[in-house]
């Protein structure tokens, strides 16, 4: 994706985008991506496709997935924090 992005920038502005004008993560994804075949990132594309489908089924049984979102214990139900 970020490849694909840097190639579109550089039809926007009319010129190829140097590697060296990217920051260093984006320079490595570019790189990375170069070498990955159209047939390989289709494949990944499809266990990708089908790992979503199988969290998608897993999830057709229910109607919401309840998640703690701070580490600490619930307070006592009746109690409020502040007491």
């Amino acid at each position: 994706m970020i490849a694909r992005e840097v190639e579109r920038w550089g039809e926007t502005i009319g010129r190829s985008i140097d590697p060296s004008e990217l920051e260093p993560l984006n320079q490595t994804l570019v790189e990375m991506a170069q070498g990955v075949s159209a047939t390989a990132y289709l494949a990944a594309l499809e266990r990708m496709q089908n790992w979503a489908r199988g969290v998608a089924a897993w999830f057709a049984g229910f109607d919401v997935l309840l998640l703690p979102t701070v580490p600490e214990p619930a307070f006592e139900l009746g109690r409020s924090p502040a007491s």
